[in-house]
């Protein structure tokens, strides 16, 4: 289970948490029992289940500070249960930078959530960043991913250019030699 599925695990599992109203590991337990295969992501997901059951309160009262205009009650569930993990990273994780939890808690949003969820949740959590003084370090971290990305794809694309320019070498050598053997054989029969 790659970090990513083990995220959207605890997202489900804190779900379930909002749902049921019981706060604890029993649900990752019980995925075990189904699951029994060894996780890697282990450590990760007993972490954020354990700060989310531990601080959820104090969670739902920062989300609450900066949802400005809206209810607890309205703000759907999934949504909740998306910025719950994020917090939990942001606030207990050391060795996952902000800007990952952020990047991720949006992603999930548009995945799991509706249609304008991944601004509200880029708003909440961007605002709390902002507050810790985090925003400009989270805005320089992004333009670096970004600038690496794009100089990553410039190398594949390079790359895949190359490749195509070999097979393109390769079929034009091909094609030559059976044009020659074609020929060759075109004048041996004409000999005959």
């Amino acid at each position: 289970m790659k970090r990513k599925e083990a995220r959207e695990l605890c997202m489900q599992l804190v779900y379930e948490m909002i749902i049921k109203n019981e706060f604890g590991l029993a649900g990752y337990q019980f995925y075990l029992e189904e699951n029994p295969e060894e996780n890697p992501q282990d450590g990760y997901i007993r972490q954020v289940l354990s700060s989310v059951t531990d601080h959820h309160d104090d969670m739902d009262q920062l989300i609450h500070s900066y949802a400005i205009g809206w209810e607890m009650d309205r703000i759907s569930r999934v949504d909740m249960a998306i910025l719950r993990v994020a917090l939990a990273e942001m606030q207990h994780i050391d060795d996952i930078p902000n800007f990952v939890s952020v990047n991720e808690a949006i992603e999930m949003a548009k995945k799991f959530s509706t249609e304008n969820s991944s601004s509200f949740v880029n708003g909440i959590l961007g605002t709390y960043l902002k507050d810790r003084g985090e925003d400009r370090l989270h805005l320089d971290e992004l333009s670096r991913i970004a600038e690496a990305s794009q100089v990553e794809k410039s190398s594949q694309t390079e790359k895949v250019l190359d490749s195509d320019k070999a097979l393109e070498s390769e079929e034009t050598l091909e094609s030559e030699e059976t044009l020659e053997s074609e020929l060759d054989l075109d004048e041996t029969s004409q000999k005959e």
